[in-house]
């Protein structure tokens, strides 16, 4: 656990600046001073989904980087690291958010001295839980791929092992091979055969 403390720390600086990014990239919607108040209008509403959809693009790419960054440098995986993953990147998408509403454009309710027709910037707002449920989805995505790439990797450096074992094994056992290590080339009937021979005949 001490070794992802550092890693966390390091995703809270993240989220702060996904936060300020966030609010660079955003495109609020325009609202419209009326006699009703303030209203969204139908040709504004596309900007209020773009502005989602930034939220989500963002917390796509920091989420599955970190995750996969983090994982590469793990010396393994266990299970404890879903949940944990998972709620350190939820956690981190709740403060880009409020990052992002702080340095964005402020509540139009309290504008004052608007006239009819007057438009002001819509604070950015993620109005559904869907986008905020991305960032850890794709923290398990990269930590998923970096097990996938770590298994393959540790499945091909055993088959490897075990082909340069069998190799080994077969050199050693030809008759070249046992005289080059100090073993005697006939066999254990040669010798006994030999054996014979020096016993006195009776």
């Amino acid at each position: 656990m001490r070794r992802l403390l550092p890693s966390l720390v390091a995703l809270v600086v993240l989220a702060v600046v996904a936060g300020g990014l966030w609010a660079l990239l955003a495109k609020p919607a325009q609202l419209e001073a009326r006699e009703q108040g303030i209203v969204l209008t139908e040709a504004a509403s596309g900007r209020q989904f773009g502005v989602v959809v930034t939220f989500v693009l963002i917390g796509i790419v920091l989420s599955f980087g970190w995750a996969a960054v983090v994982a590469w440098r793990l010396p393994r995986h266990d299970w404890f690291l879903v949940p944990l993953f998972a709620v350190a990147t939820g956690a981190a998408s709740l403060v880009a958010w409020q990052v992002g509403m702080l340095l964005g454009p402020d509540d139009p309710a309290a504008a004052h001295g608007l006239a009819i027709g007057d438009t002001v910037s819509a604070q950015l707002a993620v109005d559904a839980v869907a986008p905020f449920l991305v960032w850890p989805l794709f923290a398990l995505v990269g930590l998923v791929f970096v097990v996938l790439l770590a298994g393959d990797g540790g499945e091909d450096g055993a088959d490897e092992s075990l082909e340069i074992g069998r190799g080994q094994l077969d050199v050693e056992s030809t008759p070249a091979a046992r005289h080059e290590n100090g073993r005697p080339q006939h066999s254990g009937l040669v010798e006994r055969g030999r054996v014979r021979a020096l016993l006195p005949e009776w």
